[in-house]
């Protein structure tokens, strides 16, 4: 049942004062009621004072005998790390340590983020033993949190006041972004069914640099492709089998400066970026190569070196589950700096950032320029529904008109930036942010199979 909030309950030590119930004034407003006959009879209003003194004396010992000894105590259990979207178990637990059972009025208000965050109710916990209340709650965000302490009302056992329980603060909850859709990804990659996630087939043999055996050549290989030795024991024209290159190295690369900070359906672009940081992460390391990540703001916030072991997916999430947006302007010069030097090898960079207005394209075009001259830079961007809908739509309407014309003026603008990027010499796609990570994982096989890096 839904109960209102109780006030100055809980709390650590339970420093909260006791209260009368609202049986204490129906009784005080019951003994009054004879006061009305009682003038000028001195007797009967000595003992209806008396009566209400007995009263208040007894509402004293009501909450006295709860409170002398031991104080009932609430709780709450919360996994230290649950997974974002999934549901887990919460559990409320009550102690009575007296020797009546009690009943508790409790309140339980979980951080923003939380469904459902609050929640009350009444129980009623038997006498020298606890009570264990659970539901189910899913959290929408990821991130550290801490949340409140419960806090609950125990009635006193004539029911004539409530005492506020001790309560001690729970410790702080870690929500990690979901690593389930990357398992069902490996489910449908062995059924061949990876399209149902959008992730399009890429065949490894065939192309790149790594030869992956021999096989009869047919019209049309390049004379390259050719294997003169193995042709001339064979007898017959043999070409090598090439494949894409393994254990090279993918840099995530995560801007979480102020572009990134816009809702893309009601989702942050930084919680999109994260999604599809890892669902990259995964596709590189099942692909056998190494992968590093580096997000930053104003500096570099997040780190984390290369590595090829499965293992790193869950560090991503670990380092990732607390990344929040800040709202500043990266210095893109020094950063691209930075990343030359954590990483001096060549790798493929796949930069996660948001072209908001077409003159934040510049400062990206100078990172990628330099970024460049030693790696491969892939530009993932965020598509701006806005633009696109209101561009296409008809104009009905002078209003509608100027809209649709403004939108065409900016999506030429994006494009403009857009080819200033590829000028640079960066590759660069465009995704809305549901598609974001299904599209990352594509233009990945893409530059795999074409043997770009």
């Amino acid at each position: 049942m839904s109960l209102r909030r109780p006030e100055g309950a809980g709390g650590e030590g339970g420093s909260g004062s006791s209260r009368p119930s609202l049986r204490l004034p129906v009784l005080l407003a019951l003994l009054a009621l004879p006061a009305a006959v009682a003038r000028g009879r001195p007797v009967l209003l000595l003992l209806l004072l008396l009566a209400d003194a007995g009263l208040f004396a007894l509402f004293a010992w009501d909450v006295r005998r709860v409170r002398s000894g031991k104080p009932p105590r609430v709780g709450r259990e919360l996994p230290p790390v649950v997974s974002e979207g999934r549901p887990f178990e919460e559990t409320l637990r009550i102690e009575n340590p007296t020797r009546w059972p009690l009943l508790a009025e409790l309140w339980d208000l979980l951080p923003e983020g939380f469904s459902p965050r609050a929640s009350g109710q009444r129980a009623l916990v038997p006498a020298g033993g606890e009570l264990a209340l659970h539901r189910a709650v899913v959290a929408r965000h990821r991130g550290a949190f801490e949340p409140l302490a419960p806090s609950a009302w125990i009635r006193t056992p004539l029911g004539l006041g409530e005492v506020p329980a001790e309560a001690a603060v729970p410790p702080a909850v870690s929500v990690l972004p979901d690593l389930g859709a990357l398992g069902r990804a490996d489910a449908l990659l062995r059924q061949r069914r990876l399209g149902e996630q959008g992730i399009q087939a890429s065949r490894e043999r065939g192309q790149g640099t790594e030869i992956a055996g021999l096989r009869p050549a047919v019209p049309g290989d390049p004379w390259s492709q050719i294997d003169w030795k193995a042709t001339a024991r064979r007898g017959r024209a043999v070409a090598r089998e090439r494949r894409a290159e393994r254990k090279q190295l993918v840099v995530l690369a995560i801007d979480a400066g102020r572009r990134m900070a816009r809702e893309d359906g009601g989702v942050r672009r930084l919680d999109r970026a994260v999604a599809a940081a890892l669902a990259l992460g995964h596709a590189a390391l099942r692909a056998d190569d190494r992968v590093a990540l580096a997000a930053f703001s104003d500096r570099f916030v997040r780190s984390l070196p290369p590595l090829r072991d499965r293992r790193q997916l869950g560090l991503l999430a670990q380092a990732l589950h607390g990344l929040e947006p800040e709202l500043v302007e990266p210095p893109y010069a020094a950063i691209a700096a930075g990343m030359l030097a954590r990483f001096p090898r060549r790798s493929l960079v796949v930069l996660f950032t948001d072209v908001a207005e077409p003159a934040s394209a510049r400062p990206l075009a100078k990172l990628a320029r330099f970024l460049g001259r030693r790696h491969l830079v892939l530009l993932a961007l965020f598509q701006d529904p806005s633009i696109a809908r209101e561009a296409g739509r008809p104009p009905e309407d002078l209003p509608a008109l100027y809209r649709a014309g403004a939108a065409a003026d900016l999506a030429l603008e994006r494009q403009r930036g857009i080819a200033e990027l590829r000028h640079a010499g960066a590759l660069v796609f465009e995704a809305a942010g549901a598609h974001l990570p299904a599209s990352s994982v594509n233009e990945y096989l893409r530059i795999k199979a074409r043997g770009l890096l």
